[in-house]
């Protein structure tokens, strides 16, 4: 009797546990789509703001390079003296330019931007 009450226990711990395991791997598997679509969505945003990112910078560089002809074309001025500005508007341009792209290609810019910074902090914090 002691035999067949503890195979009955055993059996029914086995099937306990098994159905226990498919249960955490299909939590596993619907976290591991949730967070694939999280990441879908992500990188859907990111280039969609890209493409509009680009496509305003193509507006302005047109505009600005149209309104620089314009004012040359406009002003009295011996080429060499229009020469010498547009060198230094390039410049100072280039210069303006180069500070952009060096703050936002910075790692802590990119750090606090996908928040890793504080994934980090939360990670090495002691409990």
């Amino acid at each position: 009797m002691h035999r067949i009450l503890r195979a009955l226990m055993m059996t029914f711990g086995v099937g306990l546990i098994k159905s226990y395991r498919r249960l955490s791997i299909d939590l596993l598997k619907i976290q591991a789509a949730m967070a694939y679509v999280k990441g879908v969505q992500t990188m859907r945003r990111w280039w969609i703001g890209a493409l509009l990112l680009a496509s305003v910078l193509l507006f302005l560089a047109a505009g600005f390079v149209i309104i620089h002809v314009g004012f040359f074309l406009w002003v009295p001025w011996a080429p060499a003296t229009k020469g010498v500005i547009l060198l230094c508007l390039g410049l100072i341009y280039m210069g303006l330019a180069l500070a952009v792209i060096f703050k936002l290609c910075s790692e802590k810019a990119w750090m606090e931007g996908s928040q890793a910074n504080k994934l980090i902090e939360q990670a090495t914090r002691k409990s």
